[in-house]
């Protein structure tokens, strides 16, 4: 558990400096945030690595960060290959990054470890759906919906819609 609880800080970590850029284009305050969780010359309190401009750093973070969030989640399912979460999280991120089939792949375990797994359920669905997959994803969308995730159901009323 504590690969998958350092996995998730560093998961926020990640969207804490997506966030800051998009809302700080200040290089001084992002460098002075740096310097205050600068532990070693090139590293941070979490060890991942820190470049020595802000926007350098905040430009290689995300795609570091993820790698160091998909290692830890590795380990966790290495550890634990019926944790559903860890593999939930890892599709997320192999989704963000274009991964659509291991994304799908690792959704398809997620759902193994945890059959009643709503948002597994619900992103795999639109993953589907994004690859002309409808009939899939819409049956994804809908066992969403039966546990708990009632707006699949509008995504569903819009995809019957259409011509």
């Amino acid at each position: 558990m504590a690969y998958f609880g350092r996995a998730m800080a560093r998961a926020k970590l990640v969207e804490a400096r997506q966030g800051a850029s998009l809302i700080r284009k200040d290089a001084e305050t992002v460098g002075t945030v740096a310097r205050a969780l600068t532990t070693s010359p090139r590293t941070n309190a979490m060890g991942v690595s820190v470049a020595s401009d802000a926007a350098e750093r905040l430009a290689t973070a995300p795609d570091v960060d993820n790698e160091l969030v998909i290692r830890d989640l590795n380990r966790t399912i290495e550890i634990d290959p019926t944790f559903a979460y860890a593999y939930y999280n890892r599709a997320v991120l192999l989704a963000k990054r274009g991964e659509v089939d291991a994304a799908i792949a690792d959704y398809d375990r997620a759902l193994g470890a945890n059959p009643e797994f709503a948002d597994a359920y619900f992103n795999r669905g639109l993953l589907l759906l994004s690859r002309g997959k409808a009939k899939e994803g819409i049956a994804d969308l809908s066992r969403a919906g039966e546990y708990g995730l009632y707006n699949a159901y509008n995504i569903i009323k819009r995809m019957s819609a259409k011509p």
